[in-house]
Order: structure tokens, then sequence, then C-alpha cells
């Protein structure tokens, strides 16, 4: 949608005009930013940024950008189901705390995980 139309949808997420343009009877809640409690992808970059801390003497600067590519491939299929998961369950936990409404809660078998692009 945002390739065919880029100016229509400056400003504006294309989740958010999606939603609208689809008529559903929902309210997309951002996620604080940054926050490894409710951003699985945060917690997989510092499964990254401490291999590369583990690994890294300081002495060579170019080689930095393979221990980083080390770093990634040790955010494997398995591990990335895993820590979806706990984010799944980092945020049922915050609704039951906080007592947030919601219409209806997705079963775990209509939740999403990307396994491979």
């Amino acid at each position: 949608m945002c390739r065919q139309n880029p100016r229509k949808f400056r400003g504006v997420p294309v989740v958010e005009e999606m939603v609208k343009k689809l008529d559903f009877n929902i309210q997309v809640v951002w996620l604080p930013p940054y926050h490894p409690m409710l951003n699985h992808i945060e917690e997989a970059w510092g499964i990254t940024k401490g291999h590369v801390a583990d690994v890294n003497d300081g002495r060579d600067f170019k080689a930095v950008k393979s221990y980083i590519y080390d770093g990634f491939a040790k955010v494997t299929p398995e591990v990335w189901k895993r820590l979806v998961r706990r984010t799944y369950n980092n945020e049922d936990e915050l609704i039951e705390k906080h007592k947030v409404f919601i219409s209806r809660k997705l079963p775990e078998s209509e939740r999403v995980i990307i396994e491979r692009f």
C-alpha cells in the first residue's frame, strides 16, 4: 500500500490506516519503544550485543562486523520463538495486573510468530 501511494501514508502508520480502511472495530495500541519486556527484538539485540561484548577485545575494530553477524546467528528460530512467547506472557501479565479490558484475547493458535523471512 505504501509503495503504491507513498504520499498518502506519510506520517500515518500503515497499520492504523489499514484498521481504519477495513473498518475493524479495534484500537491500535503501540508498545513503548525499546522496552525489552514488551519488544522481543530488543532482547534479540541484547543477545547479539552480549556476544560482541564477550568476544571483542577492543584491538581489531574491523572484526566487530563479523562478531555482530556471529551474534545474529545466536538468535536461532528456536530462540526467537522463545523470545516472542515470553513477550506474549509479559503482555498477558501486564493486562491482568493493570486490569486492561480487551474484548477478545487471541488464543495461542492465532498469535503470529514469523519464523523465517
